[in-house]
């Protein structure tokens, strides 16, 4: 998952590993957004942060980058003289159990970062992509990648007041679906597919990543927003 953090340009797609949670966490931070508190969770190598230009089909130029494989598998372009083709890689790292609900099925190699965030507007706003390699053989199948963007927090009372509970706000626009492979995706199941009924929906928000020269993923999302007030 790629996360907004500000306008930039860059030749390349480049990809830095770090497991400082704060330094990821604040490098999220636009005007009127104060963050703190911050914990990451992810397997070594597993989170960094990242700079693109728009020719990599992004959408995002620069921010942090969260992976269930490893951050130097991302760019295709990170070793030179080759160029990798896959980023297939099993970092040991647990699942999760707030993307199992998502997900449907159980999950593995989960990464996360949570941190306290203090909006001084009345809405709070997340850029973001989402890739995978299970694009686009696993599409309906059992393995079902997924994000989550989970919010805790007092509920404005104009929505009912009291407070958000692990809500998700990483969904799929005009619906209540969470963004993964089996609900966002070309419309056609994959090879490997058991699930009928996933494809065909939401299909104005993927792109197929075949042939992009930078990033090694073999497709995704637009450039989605999640939003809580």
């Amino acid at each position: 998952v790629f996360a907004l953090a500000c306008i930039g340009a860059h030749a390349q797609l480049t990809v830095t590993a770090s497991n400082n949670a704060a330094t990821l966490a604040q490098s999220l931070e636009g005007n009127g957004v104060a963050i703190s508190n911050a914990i990451l969770t992810a397997a070594n190598d597993a989170a960094g942060s990242f700079n693109a230009n728009f020719n990599t089909n992004l959408g995002i130029s620069n921010g942090i980058v969260l992976t269930t494989g490893r951050t130097s598998d991302v760019s295709k372009t990170a070793n030179i003289g080759s160029s990798k083709i896959g980023a297939s890689y099993d970092n040991g790292a647990i699942g999760d159990t707030l993307l199992q609900s998502l997900s449907g099925y159980p999950t593995y190699n989960a990464s996360s970062l949570t941190f306290d965030v203090v909006p001084i507007g009345d809405k709070l706003t997340f850029r973001y992509v989402f890739m995978s390699e299970e694009y686009p053989n696993f599409v309906c199948a059992n393995f079902n990648d997924v994000f989550g963007f989970f919010v805790n927090g007092p509920r404005p009372t104009q929505l009912g007041g009291g407070s958000y509970v692990n809500k998700n706000v990483a969904i799929v626009p005009n619906t209540n679906q969470p963004v993964g492979i089996n609900t966002v995706n070309s419309g056609v199941s994959g090879p490997y597919s058991t699930t009928a009924g996933c494809q065909g929906f939401n299909t104005a928000y993927y792109r197929n990543n075949a042939g992009n020269a930078y990033v090694v993923y073999n497709g995704g999302t637009v450039v989605l927003t999640a939003t809580v007030d």
